[in-house]
């Protein structure tokens, strides 16, 4: 899935990926209401529908920058108890995909998510991710967080750690 010159939005329980040179929405499905959806991200040849508290994968070629052509296939759920709460937490690495969810932090690889924050639990609750950054080069994945904690994931570790910098708020 190229999403490239695309965008996407919600409501009214659809997700839909805009076309900003058309100016169209295509809707890539209607997954009716209750749930609000937080964001997309492609992995592989796929495209990952976050919403609160589910996870979908949608395939197929999907519709070119101007469109037109290809079709998505219908979503097919990951995950019923896992989304993403945030759409800032997204951030892709060569492992996968990691998200905030309701639960913590978690890694979406293969064919479902993985809880990978347990390590930063206590640091990340009552938290919100204000971004999140792939430093490929360094292997490394750093969450800020609002109140000036960064959290960092080495991911050829599998290591967290935590850094504190002090005097943010005067800047």
């Amino acid at each position: 899935v190229d999403l490239s010159g695309w965008g996407y939005e919600t409501g009214g329980g659809y997700i839909g990926i805009t076309g900003e040179a058309i100016g169209s929405t295509v809707i890539v499905d209607d997954f009716g209401g209750g749930d609000y959806s937080a964001g997309l991200a492609p992995i592989n040849d796929d495209l990952i529908v976050f919403r609160a508290h589910e996870t979908y994968l949608i395939g197929g070629e999907g519709p070119t920058n101007t469109g037109t052509g290809g079709e998505f296939t219908p979503p097919r759920l990951l995950s019923g108890d896992i989304g993403c709460i945030n759409a800032r937490s997204i951030v892709r690495i060569p492992p996968g995909i990691m998200f905030q969810s309701r639960k913590g932090i978690y890694m979406l690889s293969g064919e479902g998510p993985v809880y990978v924050g347990a390590p930063v639990e206590g640091a990340l609750s009552g938290e919100e991710v204000t971004s999140a950054v792939a430093l490929t080069d360094s292997h490394e994945v750093r969450f800020t967080l609002a109140s000036g904690i960064t959290l960092v994931f080495a991911y050829s570790a599998q290591a967290w750690s935590t850094w504190t910098i002090g005097g943010l708020a005067a800047c």
